[in-house]
């Protein structure tokens, strides 16, 4: 009988931290990043870009296709959260998965990162009138503080999701430090 309430208890208790665990992880919804069979490099996608296609959603999963160039956009808001995404080259309509984060340590996935776009791609700090607030595309606001340069800028939503993809899975400890700089053109709006 004390065997069996331990095991209860245990129960009881791995499944209580298996729930407020879960709790605070907002889940979005997964993507897949379709890319050009043997595409290396750095890849931007570019969120609420005026005249861009909404995303496709295909098997309960986003669709997004980069370019040979490793670009893509779309005019879709960002989803915050959790998924399990997808990195695939299409080899004549085959999918060929990208492995990341294997039991070996091993990935092709590197340096994702989620960034806000500056203000200045979006308005002329010169043409403000001191005090005056501008709300962006992006949420972010700025205000011009004086005619000396000072300004104010909160950032607004991201709008930029920047990856590397390796040619050959490589060491997630060591890789991930030595990855080539974000060419400038991935960089811009």
């Amino acid at each position: 009988m004390k065997a069996f309430k331990f095991k209860l208890y245990l129960f009881i208790f791995l499944s209580c931290i298996a729930v407020f665990s879960s709790c605070g992880k907002k889940i979005r919804t997964p993507i897949s990043y379709e890319l050009p069979k043997g595409y290396t490099g750095w890849v931007t996608v570019k969120y609420e870009k005026q005249n861009a296609p909404p995303l496709e959603k295909n098997d309960g999963r986003y669709l997004i296709k980069i370019s040979k160039d490793g670009f893509a956009e779309t005019s879709a808001r960002m989803e915050e959260g959790w998924a399990e995404d997808e990195y695939y080259w299409l080899d004549n309509g085959k999918k060929v998965v990208l492995s990341q984060y294997t039991e070996d340590k091993t990935s092709r996935i590197f340096g994702e990162s989620y960034s806000n776009i500056g203000f200045d791609k979006f308005v002329n700090p010169d043409t403000l009138q001191i005090g005056e607030e501008i709300i962006l595309p992006d949420g972010g606001k700025v205000t011009k503080l004086d005619d000396n340069g000072g300004i104010s800028f909160k950032s607004g939503r991201y709008l930029l999701y920047k990856f590397y993809v390796s040619g050959k899975l490589e060491d997630i400890w060591d890789y991930g430090n030595q990855l080539p700089p974000v060419p400038e053109k991935h960089e811009e709006w």
